[in-house]
């Protein structure tokens, strides 16, 4: 245990408090050469800031607080009383390994949480980015919005996957009108998509392509693709090929009437006459 002055001077302390203090900070002074000097200068480094602010301010009636110094096996408790002038107490522990562990689990837990919370945030984004709507039957829409880079590929051809094998669709148009920003491996994420795509059976629709992500896929090894100028112009020519391939409903046969020969009998009374 360490005492400090209002100004935040060491006053006295033990040998205990001069031996952690060296674990933690390399080259601190012993327990005689500390007194009279500023704890705060000794505790400058980042991980430190949070002792710092308090042991650079006064010190507040019954203030008690702990810090717990990550990953360096360490507790700070500052105790503070105004009894018979302002002075500041410093506890300073080496934790056990079973608090230790009990840290590192809370640690772990913090980031799953946070692990969980970005992947649902990437979803939420990509369903922003690359919404995928039902237009048809049999067919869905992309439109794509944004840097169409590797990563996003990625996510939209997993999606794309899910939607083409779980659901009906046969054909999607993926609308890159909205692109912002592509790189060179734009022309491989497509080529993949495209061939994931033909091994579920369904096929693959460009449409709203620039120049700049035309030459990336005359650059790339691609197989045919079916590129329409836009959106309207794919939907348009589904119509028409879907018009083409619809069986014909049932019809009708209508036959003109003849007229019908007179009988037999009545024919022979009649040369008879």
């Amino acid at each position: 245990m360490a005492f400090l002055d209002a100004e935040g001077r060491v006053v006295d302390c033990d040998a205990r408090f001069a031996e952690l203090l060296r674990a933690l900070v390399p080259g601190a002074p012993s327990a005689d050469a500390l007194t009279g000097r500023p704890l705060a200068e000794l505790l400058h480094r980042p991980e430190f800031s949070p002792i710092h602010r308090h042991l650079s301010s006064p010190p507040r009636s019954a203030e008690s607080e702990a810090f717990l110094l990550a990953g360096r096996g360490f507790a700070v408790r500052l105790v503070a009383w105004d009894h018979p002038r302002p002075e500041r107490a410093v506890v300073l522990e080496r934790l056990h390994a079973a608090d230790l562990e009990d840290d590192a689990d809370e640690l772990r837990d913090q980031l799953a949480m946070r692990d969980e919370l970005l992947a649902a945030q990437q979803l939420l984004i990509t369903a922003l980015v690359a919404p995928i709507i039902p237009v048809f039957d049999g067919l869905v829409a992309v439109p794509f919005v944004g840097a169409l880079e590797d990563e996003s590929l990625e996510r939209i051809i997993e999606r794309l996957s899910d939607t083409v094998s779980l659901g009906s669709a046969r054909t999607v148009v993926l609308d890159l009108t909205g692109v912002t920003q592509t790189d060179d491996s734009a022309g491989d994420g497509l080529s993949r998509l495209h061939r994931t795509l033909s091994m579920l059976g369904a096929e693959l629709v460009l449409t709203g392509v620039g120049a700049e992500l035309a030459e990336i896929l005359c650059d790339a090894e691609l197989p045919a693709l079916t590129i329409r100028k836009s959106l309207e112009a794919a939907l348009r020519a589904h119509l028409q090929r879907a018009s083409k391939i619809q069986p014909p409903g049932p019809s009708a046969v209508i036959s003109k009437p003849t007229s019908r020969a007179p009988p037999a009998s009545a024919a022979a009374r009649k040369d008879d006459a």
